[in-house]
This record gives structure tokens, sequence and C-alpha cells, in this order.
């Protein structure tokens, strides 16, 4: 008869889940840009959009796959910690 008490996750979930909620983060960095800018930075944009360049910015394919990344890490954690806190004894 199988048992009903919830078994932990492996724990190379965690570690991949850490990597990759990691990488997603550091991919974000690289996911945003002005819109018509042709590659060029906010710095050398001042002029053109103010003191505010938020309207301007726009989320690109790189960031996409940050946010797939950060979500895909964190889903990963959670299975890996699945049941664990019950073979902790409360604590």
């Amino acid at each position: 008869m199988a048992s009903t008490e919830s078994q932990p996750g492996p724990a190379y979930l965690i570690v991949l889940g850490a990597i990759l909620t990691g990488s997603g983060i550091m991919t974000a960095l690289f996911g945003f840009e002005a819109a018509g800018s042709n590659g060029r930075d906010y710095v050398e944009m001042i002029s053109t959009v103010g003191f505010n360049g938020l309207p301007e910015a726009s989320i690109t394919t790189t960031g996409f796959l940050a946010v797939g990344l950060f979500f895909a890490g964190v889903a990963c954690m959670a299975l890996g910690n699945k049941g664990a806190w019950k073979h902790t004894n409360g604590y």
C-alpha cells in the first residue's frame, strides 16, 4: 500500500531552480530598451526623453526570456521543496 506521506522533491531541483532564477534576473538587465533608440543608451537620449524615459521603455525578446527563466526557476525550487517541511518536525 502506498504511503500518504509527502516526500520532498529531489535536491537537484532546488539547485537547478536557483540557477534558472539567477539567470533570469541577470538576463533581465538586457531585456529592456528605449523604443526607437536604435541601440543608443538613455544617457545619449536625455534631450529626447527628458528626465523620465519610462514611457519610452519596451520589453525585448530577451526580456520575455528573462521572465520565463525566472518563473521556471521559482517553479523548480517550489517542486524541490515540496513536502520538505514535514521532515523538519515543525521547524
